[in-house]
């Protein structure tokens, strides 16, 4: 029995000790539509507090009573305590008078006195809880005591929500000194722990204080601390798009998106960055700050934004290059350098650098894709062909070199030396058939220089397999000239191949 009574009484205090658990959490609502109703409604377990209000609505100095409640407009409190409940509605007139009523329970009773007393009770609860009149009072707090009584005041109120009014209205105090400006901003970020609110102050005012340069820098450094990255970015992104956002605090958000935690929000302040057209020193801070997303991803879409929208003259290719090689994904460092050959003009030391900037990327097939696209974007001069060429000897699949290869000799200035460099790149391609195939593209040439006969007929004795060496010598076989040396080097080549194959090359050679 004693320890069923033990059980029994247990539970009962468990079931009470959680019961005043649920009792204590309260239920908080603020919502403001279109039609500037707004209701709050709190109940924290013994209270139930609800509000309704429309309209402008000002107090009197003691806060005490309403002063003024705009025509149409209302204020309906209610408060149900230990089974008690009172009711004030206030209701604004065409006359500017104000029509008032005092409920307990469902009785109707006279406002005064007991209706008047109680509202003046309650009037500070209703005045904190909710920020009604926000605008009023933070104007009276500064006029009357500078910024310490408006920041005290500030600092008594029960939300970041609530606060969050306060800041925006004293914001637009006309009398607001700049100096001023800047410790609100300061006292925002440390009073305020709520991300998105503190977001908001800092975007929903940019616009009164964009123009005070030490302001701007406050709310950069405090975004810094705002603690969701979401948010964060957020700030950056609105105070980017402000026209008046200098240079220098342009650069100061740029020099900041490192202390973003999230990848894809470091990348987004980037690209609105770049919106506009950034400085040569602030394109140098944005590239740093590449190097320090995680994500291959969105370094690369950075770096393309940047591309297509930024000059990179006086940057220097080796600057990218360098940010683009330590991108780890081999198919996004092909994107970049593909996407800067194709909206940047380039010269000829520069296409050199790039080219040689292809042996940070591991993909072979990524390399051949980059290779090729300078071919095809850029004009080529002689030295920036042979770079190629060299770059193209790197890769290691016999596929992509031939690829790269026939591209270089289908370009539009491949000339005499390059000529020589291909001949001589040919024989470290590994695959035969590879090698016949950029062979054959420099027979279909039809101008081969009498100086390269013979190494090209060289290169084509190389080739290992019969079959291809057959065909390259027979569509090489009506150039010959009359040259002793050169027909020497051609019959002794054909020499190897099968007595059928020979006679194939011969009756070339006499069409």
């Amino acid at each position: 029995m004693i320890k069923n009574l033990k059980v029994i009484t247990t539970f009962l205090l468990t079931f009470l000790f959680l019961s005043s658990i649920s009792f204590a959490q309260e239920t908080f609502e603020i919502d403001g539509k279109e039609n500037k109703t707004h209701t709050y409604k709190n109940n924290n377990g013994v209270t139930n507090t609800e509000l309704e209000y429309r309209g402008k609505i000002t107090f009197t100095d003691d806060e005490k009573d309403v002063k003024y409640i705009s025509p149409g407009g209302f204020l309906k409190f209610s408060k149900r305590s230990f089974g008690t409940k009172r009711t004030i509605i206030l209701e604004g007139e065409s006359n500017n008078k104000i029509n008032r009523e005092y409920k307990e329970g469902s009785k109707t009773l006279p406002f005064e006195p007991d209706g008047k007393k109680w509202m003046a009770s309650v009037l500070p609860e209703i005045i904190r809880t909710t920020g009604i009149g926000a605008e009023e009072r933070a104007k009276k707090f500064y006029t009357k005591g500078g910024m310490d009584a408006l920041l005290d005041e500030i600092e008594m109120l029960p939300s970041n929500y609530v606060q969050r009014k306060y800041y925006d209205a004293s914001f637009k105090i006309q009398s607001l000194k700049g100096s001023d400006m800047v410790l609100l901003i300061e006292d925002a970020g440390e009073e305020i722990n709520s991300s998105y609110d503190l977001s908001k102050i800092l975007t929903n005012n940019s616009s009164d204080y964009i123009g005070n340069e030490k302001a701007v820098a406050s709310a950069i450094k405090v975004a810094i601390e705002i603690s969701s990255s979401y948010e964060q970015s957020n700030v950056f992104k609105h105070l980017l798009k402000e026209p008046n956002l200098s240079d220098s605090n342009k650069g100061l958000i740029i020099s900041n998106v490192r202390n973003i935690s999230s990848s894809y929000e470091q990348s987004n302040v980037l690209q609105a960055s770049l919106k506009n057209k950034l400085s040569a020193q602030n394109i140098q801070k944005l590239i740093t700050e590449v190097d320090h997303i995680s994500s291959s991803y969105e370094q690369s879409k950075v770096l393309q934004a940047l591309i297509n929208s930024q000059s990179i003259e006086g940057i220097g290719i080796d600057v990218l290059v360098e940010t683009i090689s330590e991108i780890s994904s081999s198919y996004e460092q092909g994107t970049v350098l593909g996407k800067l050959v194709e909206n940047q003009k380039l010269n000829s030391t520069q296409i050199i650098e790039l080219a040689q900037a292809a042996k940070y990327i591991s993909s072979g097939y990524e390399i051949s894709k980059f290779l090729q696209s300078i071919i095809k974007e850029q004009t080529l001069d002689e030295a920036s062909i042979n770079g190629i060429v060299a770059m193209a000897s790197e890769l290691t699949s016999s596929y992509e070199q031939s690829k790269v290869l026939q591209a270089i000799i289908a370009s539009d200035n491949f000339t005499n030396s390059n000529f020589n460099a291909v001949t001589e790149h040919v024989t470290t391609i590994g695959s035969s058939y590879e090698q016949s195939q950029v062979l054959a593209k420099l027979i279909e040439l039809n101008k081969i220089p009498n100086s390269s006969m013979l190494a090209l007929i060289q290169a084509i004795d190389d080739v290992s397999s019969s079959y291809e060496k057959s065909k390259l010598l027979q569509k090489l076989g009506s150039q010959l000239s009359a040259d002793k040396e050169t027909r020497d080097a051609f019959f002794e080549a054909a020499e190897s191949l099968s007595d059928d194959d020979y006679g194939k090359v011969m009756r070339a050679v006499n069409k």
